[in-house]
């Protein structure tokens, strides 16, 4: 997220963290009902987002929005073993204010009956 706007429109900042997490939280309990509902716009397989989410549900969490300093060294050694990056990055710079992330996450309200099935 660009820092203008959080400088400027903290509020829809806010608003668009609580939406992203609770979002989370439902997917993380209507795990075979998320791969439904994201396949069509990520276009892939239902049924191997479907795998990817349910087989090892460890394996994908949408619970910790707050990562850590060793979270985001892990993912910075990851990425410069794969090529992603070139060079170490100022850990510290990617840490941005979490007084975004609500204290309370409630799941989000999402109605599959109005979900269009895949054609």
């Amino acid at each position: 997220m660009h820092e203008d706007l959080i400088k400027n429109q903290p509020e829809v900042v806010k608003d668009l963290v609580r939406g992203i997490a609770a979002s989370g939280a439902w997917a993380e309990i209507h795990r075979a009902d998320a791969a439904k509902l994201v396949a069509p716009y990520f276009r892939q397989n239902r049924k191997v987002l479907d795998y990817v989410l349910t087989s090892k549900p460890e394996r994908v969490s949408y619970a910790q929005l707050k990562p850590t300093v060793d979270d985001l060294q892990k993912i910075e050694d990851m990425a410069l073993s794969m090529g992603l990056l070139k060079k170490r990055l100022v850990i510290s710079d990617l840490i941005i204010e979490s007084d975004f992330v609500p204290e309370i996450i409630a799941p989000a309200r999402i109605n599959l009956t109005k979900i269009p099935e895949p054609k």
